[in-house]
């Protein structure tokens, strides 16, 4: 159950990248699906009865070369308790992942809705371009992204090998 967890958390924030630009993935997390899961907290609780597990205090979680960070870290269930249906991530949130960041005061991943809402600070750092906002709303399957609350982006032109603009 609780690589269950863990795997469904690294898996919930490796769809986040797909709203950043359908064209590339974020940071190295499609590549880390299939490696092992390590995560550490100062505690875990696990309340299978009531449907979500709790970790807490200094939580690092590892998967391949992606670490995601957080003071405190939970997973719903469904009813019948066959799957993860909500992760939520609060207190200052960083997934690093290859060369890519994400960062907020709070990370909800809606793996049924295939949606992912940073909040407070929300940060996302992929390449050489840059978002932020007060709150970045992402569908992990159609890229589809909306920021509110004093949006600001850099985006780099690419360049070609001779460091020309691309056209």
């Amino acid at each position: 159950m609780k690589r269950l967890i863990l795997s469904a958390l690294l898996c919930g924030f490796a769809g986040m990248s797909m709203a950043q630009e359908n064209t590339s993935s974020f940071g190295t997390l499609q590549e880390d699906a299939d490696k092992e899961v390590n995560a550490t907290a100062d505690t875990m609780i696990l309340e299978e009865e009531l449907g979500y597990s709790i970790m807490e205090g200094n939580v690092v979680v590892i998967q391949g070369g992606s670490t995601l960070t957080a003071e405190k870290v939970r997973a719903e269930y469904t009813e019948d308790r066959s799957e993860i249906k909500h992760i939520i991530a609060t207190g200052n949130v960083v997934l690093l992942s290859g060369e890519d960041i994400a960062k907020g005061d709070r990370a909800d991943y809606y793996l049924l809705e295939n949606t992912v809402v940073l909040t407070g600070n929300a940060y996302v750092k992929q390449g050489t371009d840059t978002m932020t906002a007060q709150r970045i709303t992402m569908n992990t399957i159609t890229g589809a992204a909306e920021m509110t609350g004093r949006v600001t982006t850099v985006l780099t032109p690419k360049k070609d090998e001779e460091g020309k603009k691309s056209e």
